[in-house]
């Protein structure tokens, strides 16, 4: 269901973002991803928004299957969903651009009080 590159990319994203990320990827909808592990759409929804915990061991063992991938893809671990996220390009380039209008802020307003 999910290629290695699909793989790739969710461990790359935010872990708690992670089994949204991946219904994505696999083009499929929250309904059939829901029928596919036998649960109700309301669990699948809650578990993308991230209002529920992770799944019993039956439960992460049928989104293994349906998704055919390692459970610690879909699901990470606690500690692993505390560590920050490392920036995406367009995110790292947004931060980039703020600092550097916040020093360009600095030296005008240091040229200003030099006057």
């Amino acid at each position: 269901m999910l290629t290695k590159s699909h793989i790739h990319s969710l461990r790359k994203s935010d872990p708690g973002r992670r089994i949204g990320k991946a219904i994505e990827l696999a083009g499929l909808t929250q309904r059939e991803v829901a029928r596919g592990v036998e649960v109700t759409e309301s669990y699948i929804s809650d578990l993308v928004r991230g209002t529920r915990g992770n799944p019993n061991l039956k439960t992460l063992h049928k989104f293994q299957h349906f998704f055919q991938c390692p459970i610690e893809v879909l699901f990470p671990s606690d500690e692993e969903r505390q560590q920050p996220r490392p920036y995406s390009h367009e995110e790292y380039s947004q931060k980039a651009s703020q600092g550097l209008a916040e020093v360009l802020d600095y030296e005008s307003d240091a040229d200003a009080d030099a006057d």
